[in-house]
């Protein structure tokens, strides 16, 4: 994981974990945190895999522009997104209301 997509995930799956560890959420929703945040980074992990497997097959292949490695690679990117942006999701749903009722002095 070295990609600047994955260092901003890595980052934010920091930030999450020291929330969690602040307690700024019911100990109920540690694990559905815990999940998402590992299967994001997972899913970063299989995509950097992904994009080396095809940059070696198009390198002993001479493949060129193909569209198809194209495709490949941002399938495995776009499952990156998808669980990213169901991840951010959740993440306002646990430490939304926690957060507002902190600012708001509630």
């Amino acid at each position: 994981m070295r990609g600047r997509n994955a260092k901003i995930q890595a980052f934010a799956g920091a930030v999450v974990m020291a929330l969690l560890l602040a307690g700024a959420t019911s100990r109920a929703h540690v694990p559905v945190v815990v999940l998402c945040v590992s299967l994001v980074l997972a899913l970063e992990i299989l995509n950097t895999a992904v994009e080396r497997l095809c940059d070696l097959v198009d390198e002993l292949h001479t493949l060129g522009q193909d569209a198809r490695i194209r495709d490949i690679k941002d399938l495995a990117a776009g499952a990156v997104l998808l669980a990213a942006v169901g991840s951010a999701t959740i993440g306002v749903l646990v430490f939304g209301p926690e957060l507002v009722a902190q600012l708001t002095g509630g």
